[in-house]
């Protein structure tokens, strides 16, 4: 209790005892006793002033700590009176403001982390020690097909229905290990999803689960092991002719000049299919692998067309078929000389391959949009509309043994796909059985960025 009131109280009773000492002494002493009286009341009106703004600080100072323990941090509490309640109510504030800065910067931090979380390719759910959903981010509720903003309180069964990965979690909580399975998601979109469950580090209690999506990593490995048996059996073919045309010369075929011509003939066949091969496979690896950087250029698209196109003309006659260029205006692509030279080649050597005789080759050009385009077209057997997808794949063939008896080596059109968005560009095609197919490159007219 601060020291005026104190002092107050004790000149309050002095007084009272001074003045009843006085009336009880007669006459003389009756006005002294009035007269201490009236400085009792004198001393006593300030005192109970004190009292009650004392007691009103210390209600002020009750209702503002109740506050903040209610989570109010944003008040301050102002006492009218001086001494040790008013540095009570200074620490009360400055206690407020320190809390208040510090689950600021706690908000902060959890909205950064929040941010960190759903910017991850993975999908990560956290689990209390109920195996309650406590946090998703928008990858996981993709990957498992939930709304992670209507999961957070749920179990995870429960908004999770695949048996596998329901009790890839149950098995980690229970064991209070970690634990990880490669699952094949089976929905409307399957999946192959790699998925890692594992209790949380330290006192907390509860799990992570983590999810990974391996589907383009499957598909790339399947395609790997595909082109690794494709190349192995294309190879094998033509090894395996020369291989026997050989043994059959040294056996004494070599002295009947009736067929020693047949055997040579097929060496050199196969030779020269062995070595267009290889030639593709480096042409595909060297564009995949970008071992010689694009230098791009403007390049003029009717000059290469018409060249590309006389190239051609003696092999086209031969069969009869009618090769021309439909003249266009005179454009530009922002592109790779040689790559435009290689992707028209193989286009137009494709469309000779696969046109009957007497049939059509068209070639044309033209700008769209800032973006210049070829076209060719011819009147062959076309393509089915299910392999159509599929026909830029490497050694991905729709007639295998037609394919292979007009001495295509199967990378032609990935090799046309890959040099297209190396430069920027992009390849189609449309076809109909028994109307033709049409290949149409796209690439930029000029420099990015201008």
């Amino acid at each position: 209790m601060p020291r005026r009131i104190l002092l107050g109280q004790s000149l309050i009773a002095a007084t009272c005892v001074a003045g009843v000492s006085l009336f009880a002494t007669p006459g003389a002493y009756l006005t002294a006793g009035l007269l201490g009286l009236s400085a009792a009341v004198a001393v006593a009106v300030p005192t109970i002033l004190a009292v009650r703004a004392s007691s009103d600080a210390i209600r002020r100072l009750t209702f503002r700590v109740d506050q903040l323990a209610a989570g109010e941090f944003s008040g301050k509490v102002y006492v009218g009176v001086g001494g040790e309640l008013r540095a009570l109510a200074q620490s009360v504030n400055a206690l407020s403001e320190a809390t208040a800065g510090r689950l600021d910067q706690l908000e902060r931090d959890r909205r950064r982390l929040a941010g960190i979380l759903s910017g991850l390719v993975e999908g990560v759910v956290a689990l209390d020690a109920e195996d309650r959903i406590v946090f998703a981010n928008a990858r996981a509720g993709s990957l498992l097909e939930f709304p992670p903003d209507r999961a957070v309180g749920r179990k995870f069964w429960e908004v999770v229905r695949q048996r596998t990965v329901d009790e890839l979690v149950r098995d980690a909580s229970m064991a209070q290990e970690p634990r990880r399975a490669d699952i094949d998601w089976q929905s409307a979109s399957p999946r192959s999803l790699a998925v890692y469950a594992a209790p949380l580090a330290g006192d907390a209690t509860g799990m992570i689960v983590v999810i990974h999506d391996m589907t383009d990593l499957r598909r790339l490995e399947k395609l790997r092991q595909e082109f690794v048996a494709n190349v192995s059996h294309e190879l094998k073919t033509p090894l395996a002719v020369i291989k026997a045309s050989a043994e059959t010369l040294i056996d004494g075929a070599v002295e009947d000049v009736a067929y020693r011509r047949k055997f040579l003939d097929q060496i050199a066949e196969q030779s020269d299919r062995l070595h267009a091969l290889i030639l593709d496979l480096l042409a595909l690896a060297r564009i995949e692998g970008n071992a010689v950087p694009a230098e791009p250029a403007a390049v003029s698209v009717d000059e290469h067309v018409g060249a590309a196109v006389e190239r051609h003309r003696i092999r086209a006659e031969a069969k009869q078929i009618e090769l021309y260029q439909i003249a266009g205006p005179a454009v530009t692509a922002w592109a790779e000389e040689e790559a435009v030279e290689v992707m028209l080649d193989n286009l137009i050597d494709n469309a000779i391959k696969y046109t009957p005789e007497k049939g059509r080759i068209t070639v044309k050009w033209g700008d769209q949009a800032g973006c210049t385009w070829l076209e060719v077209s011819d009147s062959g057997v076309g393509i089915p509309e299910a392999d159509l997808p599929r026909i830029f794949e490497r050694f991905y063939r729709v007639d295998k043994a037609r394919s292979r008896e007009l001495g295509g080596t199967g990378l032609g059109l990935a090799i046309v796909k890959h040099l297209a968005q190396t430069n920027g560009g992009s390849v189609s095609a449309r076809s109909a059985v028994g109307k033709g197919s049409t290949f149409t490159i796209k690439l930029p007219a000029m420099p990015p960025g201008r």
